[in-house]
């Protein structure tokens, strides 16, 4: 987990692929999510963006 402009931004690592998704800190504050937290994530293709 990294902290950016008011934003938690979350590492997901599966299959030894690795994504990162950024919330907003009041979402992650509510869902308690912490570092080595499961979670389960939903992607919408069209926000999808590649990072070299």
């Amino acid at each position: 987990m990294f902290y950016s402009d008011g934003k938690v931004g979350v590492v997901l690592s599966a299959h030894g692929t690795k994504l990162v998704a950024e919330i907003v800190r009041a979402a992650a504050d509510e869902l308690n999510i912490t570092h080595g937290s499961t979670l389960f994530a939903g992607i919408k293709a069209s926000s999808f963006r590649k990072l070299r």
